[in-house]
């Protein structure tokens, strides 16, 4: 009975002692649970952190850059305009330059003026005639006398015969009774440049001066057309 006794204790002993152990096993298992499931939370959440990080780098980047492309239109906006009140203004400049340049031309002619060779062959006119064979009567017929009537109007005298031409005005030249004829302007002031025209073989040199008078000559030739 006494041995009996022994080994039934012996065994609430060891069956104790397997409770605990496998007591302490649980249990350490449950705090490794624990701590894995709060090292993935941890992991989770820091995820999370740099997910929500990087949508809001990325939402501040695109911002930037919206910015930077409305920056950009505005500027280009605002070049375009500029350039485009340059343009106008550089239109304006020219139009009013022509519109002076015409009204000095014809207040120029408008005081009176005389077509008349000065080359011939490119020689002095009154040499040539001299010296080179120059028709006599080369100055007498290609001089004429004229003054301006009105826009599209020039009252003319040549070998004693009045008579109306039609001239215009362009950006380099004034046409007068077929001769075209250079200037240049500065301010109000105007100077009339040389040209050519054909006498058979030979070829003219002529100018344009202002005269005074030329409206008194026109005026009182005998022959008015």
């Amino acid at each position: 009975m006494k041995k009996v006794l022994t080994v039934l204790g012996t065994t609430v002993v060891l069956l104790s002692l397997a409770a605990c152990g496998k007591s302490e096993s649980t249990s350490k298992d449950s705090s490794s649970s624990e701590a894995k499931s709060s090292s993935m939370l941890k992991e989770k959440e820091n995820s999370s952190k740099k997910e929500s990080m990087k949508r809001e780098s990325s939402k501040k980047e695109s911002m930037k850059k919206e910015s930077g492309e409305k920056a950009t239109a505005i500027s280009e906006s605002k070049a375009e305009s500029i350039s485009a009140a340059k343009a106008s203004s550089i239109a304006a400049e020219s139009s009013d330059k022509a519109a002076n340049a015409m009204t000095a031309i014809r207040n120029e002619l408008a005081k009176g003026f005389v077509l008349s060779p000065k080359l011939f062959n490119g020689m002095d006119v009154d040499k040539a005639m001299e010296k080179s064979g120059a028709p006599q009567n080369i100055v007498s017929d290609y001089t004429k006398v004229g003054y301006v009537k009105n826009d599209s109007t020039i009252r003319m005298e040549q070998m004693r015969s009045a008579f109306d031409v039609k001239y215009t005005i362009t950006k380099t030249y004034v046409v007068i009774d077929g001769s075209t004829i250079p200037y240049t302007t500065q301010g109000t002031g105007v100077t009339f440049g040389s040209w050519t025209e054909p006498h058979g073989k030979d070829v003219i040199t002529m100018n344009l001066r202002t005269e005074s008078g030329a409206k008194s000559i026109v005026d009182s030739v005998m022959t008015q057309n």
